[in-house]
């Protein structure tokens, strides 16, 4: 696929298809790692690490789960 490089403030910029978004879970805010290998550029998803891992890992908690607290013995 094909992108242009475009002119966004004194920076380069590139639009990422809606489609590669949505396959590698990307959104708009996420924050992105940037490398280059062999004049290859790389752009992935950063390892999360701490407050951001436990939020990860809580976004979609369901407050409604019984925990062993409210199980009787």
């Amino acid at each position: 696929m094909l992108v242009t490089l475009n002119k966004w403030g004194n920076s380069e910029a590139i639009r990422i298809p809606k489609i590669i978004a949505e396959t590698l879970g990307i959104h708009c805010g996420d924050k992105m790692e940037l490398t280059i290998e062999n004049d290859i550029l790389i752009v992935r998803k950063p390892e999360l690490k701490g407050r951001e891992l436990v939020a990860s890992l809580l976004k979609d908690f369901d407050e409604n789960i019984q925990t062993n607290d409210d199980v009787e013995d």
